[in-house]
């Protein structure tokens, strides 16, 4: 498992594009507790080394999150976007299978970002 500050994202495996740049490996032990401490009102921050670690959240307008759960979506949308373009150009026989396999991604991660704004939105009440 690794984390990311850059996109504040947790990653399984590494696809075709890699890892963000500063993404550290971390525990299932630790995701578990970065998780639950997010869940129940805790923010993420990150030490010197890129190591996450819990706080007591700030108060975040809705436009803030808003703004902040768009760049994610973007900057997953961009990585996918490059990896299958990478797939048409150069992966020859394997091409077909790798497209589909990021198109899938694609629709898994239009569901959570539709799922996400949802959560905001009724969050803040707009």
């Amino acid at each position: 498992m690794f984390c990311s500050k850059i996109t504040q994202g947790f990653y399984v495996s590494q696809d075709e594009n890699g890892f963000p740049d500063d993404a550290v490996q971390i525990s299932q032990e630790e995701y578990q507790i970065l998780l639950t401490g997010r869940l129940n009102g805790k923010a993420i921050a990150y030490d010197e080394n890129n190591r996450p670690f819990l706080v007591d959240a700030p108060q975040v307008s809705f436009t803030q999150a808003l703004d902040t759960l768009n760049k994610n979506y973007q900057y997953d949308v961009d990585n996918l976007t490059k990896a299958f373009s990478v797939a048409l150009l150069v992966d020859g026989a394997s091409e077909e299978t790798k497209k589909a396999n990021i198109r899938a991604q694609y629709a898994t991660r239009k569901t959570k970002y539709t799922s996400d704004l949802a959560a905001l939105r009724s969050q803040y009440g707009e």
